[in-house]
């Protein structure tokens, strides 16, 4: 579910009918609170696609939003517990009882600071007791039950999802699941791939057909395309954009290639590099000591980050599952499971 809050009526609403009302009712929607849960103010990086602000209200950051019922401040606990709340409310109408207990997973390179602030959202949406779980290792823990890992492998785990990088390296030792190392980045997640795209055709709309989409409501229409030719340009090697969805009196096209996409993302590319190597550094072992790599994320489909995964690691036997938007979820379930039943999985 898409992490959109939208204030536009008098019941709040959630998820991807607030991504599709995206172009009409920007004002009264709230994303990204998880890029900024817990963090200072400074350290934000700010998006000009926003159609909100954030602000520091007593020492907290707080956003200003729209609601139907004018303007108002909250924190980002407290819109992070509203997302909560409702896949709670959802959960217990499917199951037919009050649930006090839920696994989180997180970024692994969430700061103390940031899981507090994540464990008070929990607590305000009604959860008693919560469990934080490394986002890469709730993905090994789905792997494992598709897969026989031999004793003494040594696993990278690579999640590239909407908004973080995130890398951990693991050994099996006698069965045991063994943590040895993880790092990440918190602004190298799919979204800063759509913002790129975003940026380039941005640019190319208001130089060569005198259109500014920053000036209205249709920066939102090109947000959604940019994700979508991302996702096309996994599987084919052109796509385009249509002048017409935001100059009705142009029907021409805007046509990028996957090795001009390629191109673009170099820089992204060599930052993820920086990660893995500081990673492998920080836990002693060699490229050539990972006998599996295990590939998370929808950011791992892209022919790009499989290219640079396969020519760090050549030897490595590299996974990527049917699903990997939800392996992270699914990791996460079979965990809860464990912690209930006490039984391995």
């Amino acid at each position: 579910m898409p992490s959109y809050i939208s204030f536009d009526e008098k019941h709040t609403k959630c998820g991807q009918i607030v991504v599709d009302r995206m172009r009409y009712n920007a004002k009264y929607s709230v994303y990204d609170t998880k890029r900024i849960i817990g963090k200072e103010l400074e350290s934000i990086s700010i998006d000009p696609l926003w159609p909100f602000k954030i602000s520091k209200v007593q020492n907290s950051v707080m956003f200003e939003i729209e609601t139907l019922n004018g303007k108002d401040t909250k924190s980002p606990e407290e819109l992070s517990s509203i997302l909560l709340k409702y896949i709670k409310s959802k959960l217990e109408a499917y199951q037919n009882t009050i649930l006090t207990e839920t696994v989180i997973t997180i970024p692994s390179v969430f700061s103390e600071k940031q899981k507090e602030a994540t464990k008070l959202a929990a607590k305000i949406a009604g959860f008693e007791t919560i469990h934080f779980l490394p986002e890469p290792v709730a993905a090994a823990f789905a792997y494992f039950t598709e897969i026989e890992i031999p004793n003494q492998s040594n696993i990278l785990i690579c999640d590239c999802g909407g908004g973080t990088f995130d890398i951990c390296i693991a050994k099996v030792d006698d069965e045991n699941f063994q943590i040895l190392n993880f790092d990440g980045h918190s602004y190298l997640g799919g979204r800063d791939f759509d913002k790129m795209l975003f940026t380039h055709f941005s640019a190319i709309l208001k130089h060569k057909y005198n259109f500014d989409v920053m000036k209205n409501s249709k920066k939102y229409v090109l947000k959604q395309k940019c994700q979508n030719i991302k996702h096309k340009l996994s599987a084919s090697e052109d796509d385009w954009l249509d002048i017409d969805d935001f100059d009705p009196n142009n029907d021409g096209i805007i046509k990028i290639s996957r090795d001009e996409f390629e191109e673009m993302s170099s820089n992204f590319i060599i930052q993820m590099k920086d990660v893995i190597f500081q990673t492998l550094t920080k836990s002693n072992i060699s490229r050539d000591e990972i006998t599996y790599v295990f590939q998370v994320g929808g950011g791992c489909r892209m022919p790009m980050i499989k290219k640079m995964l396969k020519e760090i690691f050549p030897n490595s036997n590299h996974q990527c599952t049917l699903y990997p938007d939800w392996i992270v979820a699914h990791g996460a379930a079979l965990y809860a499971y464990q912690l209930k039943s006490g039984e391995d999985v």
